[in-house]
């Protein structure tokens, strides 16, 4: 048994040590996407050096839980902005290995369960199938998005957290055989810790209660593992109470979803209709990893606009049906099987069904994929002599598949010339990925090739606003002795006001403004008020408040450089009718301050008092800044 233990400890760490170097190239590339849009964060203020600013920094986030822990996390690697993401990425990597070891310690406890069967517990039985299915997991090429997207330590933090708890739970679950008391004291608080701090990493974490509904109605249903005294209790309160609150939150919510649909281009029923065609692509990866289907990049995936448009939206729904309902027909018979298929789909839940996300990302797939991973190890396992060794001889083979696959990736993920001309010639119809390659072609100086994917993204997204505001940008802020890529006035005329929503053209639009100021861009003021007028005369645009309230600031920083201060109140009245958010009224009484108009300073930092935190983080420092300012209006009142 020693030797045993001893040999699956050698080939846990070589399959630790094998992800670390098929990874490990990845480690070299940019930041992406919402990298992009978080890290900046970290140098608003200078840099994040004060406890105030940590706070800022930790709780700023106004959706969902906020996701404080995954924010405290950053800090561990730096604290201020630019920065270099090889140590964040490293981190990432790091959390990811563990995630690793705890997918087996969740593995061999969940097998060693089922063949139990009520007897004595014999974890190192289970050794084998555990391996295979860390070791598949662990190195499959899906894994580089939630890893090398470095925002996503958030997914990894939620991974770590949601594992504990199953790991927990199937303790406290065997535990309850011999001492009640300890079985639901260990299940109770390991869901109640890790899960909360699972879903202040990030709120799938709420998915934990799916899992075990999935075990239980298919592992544990098989097994007959005894319930003892109390279970539909402790059952009821901390797996179906939660899971009936988060199904009822989301149908009270589900009158006022429609709406937040509005800056996407599909409506609630298409993203319905489009994810079950991007759930079964999910399933394709996973079985099937393929190099052309890895990267971040999915902006282009085509929107199912109805049951036979396309066809493949039809198949796709009756598939997942045939699925599901097969394995709660046959979840006793086949309880690995119905595991592989309840584990992933109820995993998906919460990100691919109601609410207004993009479509398609890899990294949803971090827990849900080990569902069938486990189903697929443990067909081989469960099988008997020839066949069975010839099954794992054929898993050995997938985990040499995906290496390869990854490995490839892996050298694309960590190097931005393969990044910005690799996934752009794959995905020619996203414009993140187009945009990706004319960065990297113009900080080469080499124009004729931007323009050249400039004009693959325009055919393929001709009603994209943010694209020809790009343009326009390279034309009047870029290098003046280097041809821009051709953008024009009269054509953002034309776009802007029937355009899509696009988060690009609200940060072009800040570039601008803050470029005017500066004189990096050959711009005038007149030139951005009327841009920002078209974008509110879009409504995709001004029916979005954060949108509306962004584009009103921007114009009040324009209307103060002129020195009109009462345009530049009258924009941060509207930004804050759109948006309250405190430091909105509070910049108004600063401005007025500054204006010797002390008395309506007051009145604006009396708004502020009254305005709500826009996140229950806020409540730390909203009060100290607000006073700060008042501090600061009462003593320049007191001088004159």
């Amino acid at each position: 048994m020693q030797r045993s233990e001893g040999l699956s400890a050698l080939w846990l760490i070589a399959i630790l040590l094998a992800a670390t170097a098929i990874f490990w190239p990845a480690l070299s590339g940019p930041f992406l996407l919402d990298d992009l849009v978080h890290f900046p964060k970290l140098g608003f203020n200078g840099s994040v050096d004060t406890l105030r600013k940590a706070y800022e920094f930790i709780f700023a986030s106004g959706m969902g839980s906020g996701r404080p822990i995954s924010y405290l996390s950053l800090l561990i690697n730096d604290n201020t902005w630019p920065t270099d993401p090889r140590s964040f990425k490293y981190t990432n990597l790091m959390i990811h290995l563990l995630n690793g070891v705890l997918v087996f310690a969740l593995a061999r406890r969940l097998i060693s369960l089922h063949t139990s069967e009520g007897r004595e517990l014999n974890l190192a039985s289970a050794n084998t199938p555990a391996l295979f299915i860390m070791a598949i997991w662990l190195i499959h090429p899906i894994q580089l998005s939630p890893t090398m997207l470095t925002i996503q330590r958030m997914t990894l933090l939620m991974g770590t957290f949601s594992l504990l708890a199953l790991i927990f739970y199937l303790k406290g679950r065997w535990q309850l055989q011999s001492n009640i008391t300890r079985g639901y004291a260990t299940m109770s608080l390991g869901l109640a810790v890790f899960g909360i701090l699972g879903v202040l990493s990030k709120e799938p974490a709420v998915m934990l209660v799916c899992y075990i509904i999935a075990i239980e109605s298919t592992i544990f249903a098989a097994t007959r593992l005894p319930r003892p005294a109390f279970w539909n209790l402790w059952y009821s309160f901390f797996i179906l109470m939660p899971l009936a609150l988060i199904l009822g939150y989301f149908l009270l919510q589900l009158p006022q979803m429609e709406q937040l649909f509005v800056k996407r281009e599909f409506n609630m029923g298409e993203r319905l209709l489009t994810e079950a065609r991007v759930l079964m692509e999910y399933i394709r990866i996973i079985l099937l990893p393929s190099l052309s289907s890895s990267g971040p990049y999915h902006d282009d995936y085509l929107i199912s606009r109805g049951l036979l448009d396309p066809p493949t939206t039809a198949i796709s729904l009756l598939a997942i049906i045939t699925l599901i309902v097969g394995a709660i027909r046959y979840r006793k018979k086949y309880p690995w099987g119905a595991l592989a298929v309840l584990w992933f789909f109820l995993g998906h839940l919460l990100e691919s069904t109601v609410l207004p996300l993009e479509l398609y990302f890899e990294h949803r797939n971090y827990l849900p994929m080990l569902g069938p991973i486990i189903g697929i190890v443990m067909l081989a396992h469960t099988n008997a002599g020839r066949l069975r060794k010839t099954l794992q001889f054929a898993l050995a083979l997938f985990i040499l598949l995906e290496s390869t696959v990854s490995i490839s990736s892996a050298n694309v993920w960590g190097d931005r010339a393969l990044i910005a001309n690799i996934w752009a010639h794959e995905h020619p119809g996203s414009v993140r990925a187009q945009l990706d390659a004319i960065r990297y072609w113009l900080d080469k100086q080499d124009v004729a090739r931007a323009k050249d994917f400039m004009n693959t993204a325009i055919d393929n997204n001709p009603n994209d606003a943010g694209l020809r505001l790009y343009q326009f940008l390279t034309d009047r802020c870029g290098n003046p002795e280097q041809a821009g890529l051709g953008g024009s006035m009269d054509t953002l005329r034309k776009i802007i006001p029937h355009a899509r929503f696009d988060h690009a053209s609200l940060e072009g639009i800040r570039f601008l403004v803050s470029g005017i100021k500066s004189g990096r861009c050959r711009a005038n003021n007149q030139e951005a008020l009327e841009l920002i007028d078209l974008y509110l005369t879009n409504p995709r645009f001004k029916n979005i408040n954060s949108s509306q309230a962004i584009l009103y600031q921007e114009k009040s920083s324009i209307y103060l450089r002129q020195g009109d201060l009462d345009n530049t109140i009258k924009m941060l009245d509207l930004a804050y009718k759109a948006m309250p958010i405190y430091t909105i009224a509070l910049n108004q009484a600063y401005l007025l301050m500054t204006a010797g108009l002390s008395n309506d300073a007051l009145r604006y930092i009396e708004i502020a008092r009254l305005t709500k935190p826009f996140s229950p983080g806020a409540r730390l420092w909203q009060e100290e800044h607000i006073s700060e300012v008042e501090d600061a209006i009462i003593a320049s009142m007191n001088d004159n």
